[in-house]
């Protein structure tokens, strides 16, 4: 019997290489970007750039994306700099929210079913808070989105095979991790022992997380870039630039 050539051997693993990648399954980018530059506390000035930082998300996110939702209200100059961005967003309330993740778990139910694999990205960048009994908070535009909120409305009913959560606000850590919340008697120990466990990263596996602060901190913006220096490195990192332009 003759020996196989050596083409014969490298067609055949072209041949096996071929079968893996057209056996893995599709993966599918969703991304929904919330970016207000208002608080909801008298304390909290007006952010400059938060807006413009939604709309670089969007721009990044929308080329690798089936659907991007951006809920967001952009002023003259983020309009002037996006043009046509501002008629395809909408304000960022509660209301648009749940509407915004009922719709992409919907698309994303239906991207399971058929064996593929949805993958979401759900970015914040706005105010945040740590509230006086030590939860974290957001700003959205009608009131704060609490930390209790997003595991009970964002992650838990979420159909994401992975979900990559990115927070760019004050206090960014305690919207997601109750670590180092404010103290509790003893009488309550247990009932707050089983209340934040279903409020814990650790049942949710499929979740990444980006966060702006590590403790009690504040974010920052910088008008020499039009942004919040978090988000801004964020972004360089996620499009491959991040060792180019820091």
């Amino acid at each position: 019997m003759r020996s196989p050539s050596h083409r014969t051997l490298a067609l055949g693993v072209l041949l096996l290489v071929g079968t893996a990648a057209s056996a893995a399954p599709e993966q599918v980018h969703y991304a929904l970007i919330v970016a207000s530059n208002t608080g909801t506390e008298p304390s909290q000035a007006p952010l400059r750039y938060a807006d413009d930082d939604g709309a670089r998300y969007y721009e990044l996110f929308a080329p690798r994306s089936r659907e991007v939702v951006l809920l967001s209200v952009l002023d003259a100059d983020t309009q002037a700099l996006h043009p046509g961005l501002a008629a395809k967003t909408r304000p960022p309330t509660h209301a648009a929210l749940w509407d915004a993740l009922a719709r992409l778990n919907g698309r994303m139910a239906e991207d399971r079913a058929r064996g593929a694999v949805p993958v979401l990205s759900f970015v914040f960048v706005g105010h945040g808070k740590r509230g006086a009994a030590g939860e974290g908070s957001v700003s959205l535009l009608d009131g704060p989105l609490t930390r209790t909120e997003l595991f009970s409305r964002v992650l838990t009913p979420s159909k994401a095979s992975f979900l990559q959560l990115i927070v760019d606000a004050c206090d960014s850590y305690f919207f997601v991790h109750s670590r180092g919340s404010l103290p509790v008697g003893p009488a309550y120990a247990d009932a707050v022992k089983g209340l934040l466990g279903g409020r814990e990263l650790e049942r949710f596996p499929q979740v990444g997380v980006v966060l702006s602060t590590s403790s009690e901190q504040e974010s920052h913006e910088w008008s020499a870039i039009r942004s919040g220096v978090f988000s801004h490195m964020v972004r360089s990192a996620l499009s491959g630039a991040g060792d180019v332009n820091g």
